[in-house]
């Protein structure tokens, strides 16, 4: 049996019957090696890569649907690999919000990305926190009643600015990835390059993967900080809860020294510091008017009180916090409705036409499922599911949206209400007025939707 040493395994693969020999004399077989390897990452076969393929990909092109021309591309993409030609197809842009987006020209090169990403997070398991997940702990943390200090940051051109010639040395220096993966990233940054595409490109799998990836040691070092409570991080939004010993300069110097240095954090509204003081058992210690410290976070309003409420945790007293939908979400929701009818408006205005406007006041109001791409998992989503943990009726973002529908429908006070009004009849408009954020909310009204239907609703609001 041939043996090789143990330190050229960075730089190739090894097939058959080899025996792998250690500095330390200890010795193993190649094939006890691939089966370690491969319970970390997926080889890039035809079969691994047609599994890429999803159900929205089926949806855009029916053709999909037959396996033989599903396995006939996955055979198209690791020959593109083998070949060097990975991610040849060249790049489309498109709209991604007030960003430019990113996509490849071709299916094979979009499934070898996936792949890449998958593998990229099987080296490095620490995975994006769900955003639902995140608030539940963050309420649960500031209804302590002791002293804490709430920091929020927001990282500029988050994905954008990261440097990728130091992302590809991190890499390759943990040499926790396969010499294959790190040969395709090392591909597609070329492409990148040649494309003159900054950082890494919205859109892509993989980008999102790398992103996290190039945040770890960040998102370590301030989980083991001893003044920090609780550390939230979801893409670029950051949510630090520490002790009230942390002033706000000395803290937001720790927090730009740790961040990978091409980056950089937003100043003004997006930077939130928030001393919140403590809660005495005795009334006498505390302020006798009523106090809330607000903050926003992932599409939430957080007001955290001086007060406590009647319920207590363990005989200790449970601090009131408010949650409600955040200022920037109400008013993307409205300019969401305003889309929807001005859409309606410039259209032949038939029945199609309205059925579409009534479709897209459900989606608003409503809530509806949408299937996670990659695991296939079903996921509900709406005004209820996107705002889960909305718990106060004081100043209530939904009465907000409710009125501002109603005056869309029937105020004479804007030209916009006054063009709708021309365009619906009145039964028109009572019908879509049964459509209200509260109810869809308090009911937990559901509305289903085809994935073409969603996709051609969902177009204005891009």
């Amino acid at each position: 049996m041939r043996t090789v040493p143990i330190m050229a395994l960075a730089h190739h693969v090894w097939y058959g019957e080899f025996c792998v020999v250690a500095p330390n004399g200890f010795s193993f077989c190649a094939d006890t090696l691939t089966r370690m390897v491969a319970m970390i990452e997926q080889p890039y076969t035809p079969t691994n890569l047609s599994r890429r393929i999803n159900f929205p990909d089926k949806c855009k092109n029916a053709t999909l649907h037959d396996s033989l021309i599903r396995k006939k591309i996955g055979t198209a993409s690791s020959q593109r690999i083998i070949k060097g030609l990975a991610f040849s197809s060249g790049l489309k842009v498109f709209g991604l919000g007030k960003k430019t987006g990113y996509g490849f020209s071709d299916i094979s090169d979009t499934i070898i990305a996936r792949l890449l990403a998958k593998n990229i997070r099987a080296a490095y398991p620490a995975t994006q926190s769900h955003r639902q997940f995140l608030i539940s702990n963050t309420v649960s943390i500031m209804k302590e009643c002791l002293a804490f200090n709430a920091f929020r940051y927001d990282i500029q051109n988050f994905y954008e600015s990261i440097d990728r010639k130091l992302l590809l040395e991190r890499l390759v220096s943990d040499g926790r990835c396969t010499w294959q993966t790190i040969l395709l990233i090392q591909r597609l940054f070329l492409i990148l390059d040649i494309y003159d595409v900054p950082g890494l490109p919205r859109g892509l799998a993989v980008s999102g993967a790398l992103a996290e990836f190039r945040l770890l040691d960040f998102d370590q070092t301030m989980r083991h900080n001893n003044d920090v409570f609780f550390f939230a991080r979801f893409v670029d939004d950051i949510l630090i809860i520490t002790s009230e010993r942390c002033e706000e300069k000395s803290f937001d110097k720790i927090v730009v020294e740790n961040l990978p240095e091409e980056l950089c954090l937003h100043d003004g509204e997006k930077r939130t510091f928030l001393p919140v003081p403590a809660i005495h058992q005795s009334k006498k210690k505390n302020a006798s008017i009523q106090t809330y410290y607000t903050l926003s976070y992932l599409g939430y309003k957080i007001r955290i009180s001086n007060n406590t409420t009647r319920d207590n945790a363990l005989g200790n007293l449970r601090r009131d916090v408010l949650v409600d939908i955040s200022d920037n979400k109400i008013e993307k929701l409205k300019t969401r409705l305003i889309n929807s009818f001005t859409n309606y408006l410039a259209s032949r205005k038939d029945h199609n036409d309205f059925r579409l406007l009534k479709n897209r006041l459900r989606a608003i109001t409503g809530n509806y499922e949408i299937r996670e791409p990659n695991t296939k998992i079903t996921i509900k989503t709406g005004i209820y599911y996107s705002y889960i943990h909305k718990n106060t009726h004081i100043d209530c973002a939904l009465i907000k949206l409710d009125n501002f529908l109603r005056n869309l429908l029937f105020s004479n006070y804007s030209s916009l209400s006054l063009r709708i009004i021309g365009a619906l009849t009145k039964n028109q408009r009572k019908e879509l007025i049964g459509y209200n954020f509260s109810s869809g909310f308090k009911n937990k009204r559901f509305h289903s939707f085809s994935y073409r239907s969603f996709e051609t609703i969902k177009r204005v609001w891009l």
